[in-house]
This record gives C-alpha cells, structure tokens and sequence, in this order.
C-alpha cells in the first residue's frame, strides 16, 4: 500500500512554493505559478527543508546592480570598444 505524501504551500519572496517530505527524509520543492510552465517542475531533493527554501530564494533573487554600477561597466566597454572579445 502506498502512502500519499503530504505537500505543503507557502508564499517564498514573491511565489507561492509547494515543498514535499518524502518518508526518507528527502525535500522537494515546487513552485505551481510560475512561468515558464517547465519551471513548475519539481526539484530536488533536498536534505532539509532550510536547504530547499534557500536555494530557490537564491535561485529566484532579483539581481543587486545598481544603476551606477550598470553605467560604469557600460562606460568601461564604450571606452574600449571589446569587452572579453565582445564588441
């Protein structure tokens, strides 16, 4: 007989996350609304739950460069012209 696995709902950053413990103990996580729609796939495991939240906040956090930062790298890259072979 098999046993249904509990999955639970919570709101992480800006998503609404669904994470399952597995009997061994393993972590999967999900986000069921998020596009695109191959990203609702479940990932893992995990051996903690901490584990899985901290690496999808990591993988969906917004990126910190600021404008002044963009603005330099950008004047760096008109100033040369190549930037790693990239005009």
């Amino acid at each position: 007989m098999s046993k249904t696995l509990d999955v639970t709902r919570q709101t992480c950053g800006r998503y609404v996350v669904e994470t399952c413990l597995r009997p061994d103990g393993a972590v999967f996580l999900r986000t069921p609304n998020i596009f695109p729609v191959n990203a609702r796939n479940w990932h893992g495991p995990y051996d903690t739950m901490d584990a899985a939240i901290t690496d999808f906040l990591d993988r969906t956090a917004i990126p910190k460069i600021t404008r002044k930062k963009l603005s330099s790298l950008l004047s760096v890259v008109e100033r040369f012209g190549t930037m790693d072979g990239v005009k």
